[in-house]
């Protein structure tokens, strides 16, 4: 019960962290302060998931353990601007694809449920819409959002396949965050400038918060 208490105001403290990248900052403290609240939302939420005293299974909390290590990395990379985006995208390519098989530990192979048809309608419309504007890398864009679609098909499929336990909902919300983010990140690159860009910020890193309790398997 303690652990539990404490994950929530680690819960709190990471959100609070996410939400002040949208505050204003001054022009000399803007790349420092956004880096330091990033980094701060990422490493409370690795914190939230390591206390789970009682996780959904070993395997499953190291691999979302793992999953948001590297996500604190590609997070570092990706505030700092030490390198391309596409270093951190790269990193974060790994953290799908641990979230992926994490998903499986926990899931049967069947008829996909009839969600993931929206999730097929929507991939297609936003390459659709994009394609045109990628130029030399749509192949990387299509294998990005190819196996973001595979992790989210797992996602629905492990709130369909274990009837509805809060701890799924945890791990689909943090897949639907992620897209969400990587959607307005993808149509700020190559589409057109949006006015609110922490909008895919603030995503990012509720998403990692999200991910985080799905190891939670007994919330309290």
């Amino acid at each position: 019960m303690i652990a539990f208490y404490v994950a929530l105001g680690l819960t709190v403290a990471a959100l609070a962290a996410a939400f002040l990248l949208a505050r204003p900052q001054p022009a000399p403290d803007t790349a420092s302060k956004s880096l330091a609240y990033a980094l701060a939302a990422a490493a409370l939420s690795f914190l939230i998931a390591l206390i789970a005293p009682e996780p959904v299974s070993a395997f499953y909390k190291g691999a979302i353990l793992l999953g948001l290590l590297i996500t604190l990395v590609a997070t570092g990379l990706l505030f700092s601007r030490f390198l391309p985006d596409y270093a951190a995208h790269a990193h974060l390519l790994w953290v799908y694809l641990i979230y992926f098989t994490g998903f499986t530990a926990h899931t049967r192979l069947q008829m996909p449920v009839l969600w993931v048809l929206l999730v097929v309608v929507a991939a297609a419309i936003l390459y659709w819409q994009l394609s045109r504007y990628l130029a030399e890398v749509w192949g990387a864009v299509m294998a990005y959002g190819l196996i973001l679609a595979l992790t989210a098909w797992q996602a629905l499929e492990l709130v369909a396949q274990n009837s509805a336990a809060p701890w799924t909902w945890a791990a689909l919300a943090g897949i639907v965050l992620a897209i969400t983010a990587h959607t307005l990140q993808a149509i700020q690159r190559y589409r057109r400038p949006l006015t609110h860009l922490p909008a895919a910020q603030i995503a990012f890193l509720l998403a990692q918060t999200a991910m985080a309790w799905s190891v939670w398997g007994r919330l309290g």
